[in-house]
C-alpha cells in the first residue's frame, strides 16, 4: 500500500537522509553495541517513513549481530565481518531504494519562518474559535511558503471575523450597530433587516459593514482608517493586479491588523470555549 507521506516535512526527509548515511556506514564504524543503536535508528525511521516491511529484517539482523558477538566478541570490537555485514549492506541498499522512491513522488516546499511576527504566532496561544484558528493557521502558513498575496487575503479574514464577532457577542454593540443599519435603505422602499443571527452578517458587504460599524460609533477614525485602508489593499491582492507584495509588506500589513485591531484593548472579545462533552 502506498504511505501516506501528507504530514511529512522536509526536516523529516532530511533526518531521515541523515540516518541512511550512518546506516550504511554502520558495519564499517564502532563494534556491535554501536551496530544495534544504528539498526534501532533505521527502525524508528522507517515507521516514520512508513515502510515499516523491512522491519522484520533489521530485527533479525541485530538479534543475529548480539548473538554472534556474544560468541566472538573481539571479531566485533571494531565493525561487523561478514557475512553479516554484507547482509547489514543488502538491507541498507534496499531501505535506500525504497526512500529514493517515496522522496522521488514528493515535491517538498522549505518554510521559511522569518515573514511570521511574534505577535501572530502568539495568537495560536490565544482562544480563537475553531474556525478563526484555521485561518490564523492558513495565514501563518501562506507567509511561511511565500504566498504573501494569499497571506493577506488571509490576514484580512483573521481581522475582519474578530470585529463581526466582537459586534455581534456585546448586546450593547449589536442595538448601536443595528440601530444604523436599519436605518439605512436597502432598496428604494425598503430598509434593511437587523443582525439577529450571525449568519446575518455574510448578507452584508465588507465596505458597507465597517461603514456601519463606523457610523454607530463603534470605533474611532483611526481605527476605521486602519479597517478601510486594510479592506482596499486586500481587494488589490485578492483580484489581479500589477501591485506587488514582499514578505516585508505582507508581513506589515497583517501585523498592523494583529496589533491595532485583533489584539487591541478596544477590540477585546471574551471567546466562549466550546463544552467538554
Amino acid at each position: 500500500m502506498k504511505p501516506n507521506l501528507e504530514s511529512h516535512t522536509a526536516k523529516l526527509y532530511f533526518d531521515a537522509g541523515t540516518q541512511m548515511l550512518r546506516f550504511k556506514l554502520g558495519p564499517f564504524i564502532g563494534g556491535a553495541e554501536k551496530a544495534e543503536k544504528h539498526i534501532d535508528g533505521m527502525l524508528d525511521t522507517i515507521k516514520l517513513l512508513q515502510i515499516p516491511h523491512f522491519e522484520k529484517d533489521l530485527q533479525r539482523l541485530k538479534t543475529q549481530i548480539a548473538k554472534a558477538s556474544g560468541e566472538s566478541p573481539e571479531e566485533y570490537e571494531t565493525g561487523i565481518p561478514n557475512p553479516l555485514a554484507a547482509e547489514w549492506n543488502a538491507i541498507a541498499q534496499a531501505i535506500d531504494n525504497a526512500f529514493s522512491q517515496i522522496t522521488g513522488e514528493r515535491k517538498l516546499l522549505l518554510l521559511d519562518e522569518s515573514p511570521v511576527s511574534e505577535s501572530l504566532r502568539e495568537l495560536s496561544q490565544s482562544c480563537l474559535k475553531t474556525h478563526e484558528q484555521t485561518i490564523l493557521h492558513e495565514c501563518i502558513r501562506c507567509l511561511e511558503t511565500g504566498a504573501y498575496r494569499a497571506a493577506i487575503v488571509m490576514g484580512w479574514n483573521l481581522a475582519y471575523e474578530h470585529v463581526r464577532q466582537w459586534i455581534f457577542q456585546n448586546k450593547a454593540r449589536l442595538s448601536k450597530f443595528n440601530s444604523e443599519l436599519t436605518s439605512r435603505n436597502r432598496t428604494k422602499t425598503l430598509k434593511y433587516d437587523p443582525i439577529d443571527s450571525y449568519d446575518d452578517f455574510m448578507l452584508l458587504g465588507e465596505h458597507f459593514c465597517i461603514e456601519v460599524a463606523y457610523a454607530a460609533g463603534l470605533w474611532n477614525k483611526q481605527q476605521n482608517q486602519i479597517l478601510q485602508n486594510a479592506l482596499t489593499d486586500r481587494n488589490h491582492f485578492a483580484h489581479p493586479s500589477l501591485r506587488k507584495v514582499t514578505s516585508y509588506s505582507a508581513a506589515g500589513y497583517i501585523d498592523n491588523l494583529v496589533v491595532n485591531i485583533i489584539t487591541a484593548a478596544d477590540f477585546k472579545r471574551r471567546i466562549r470555549r466550546a463544552k467538554k462533552a
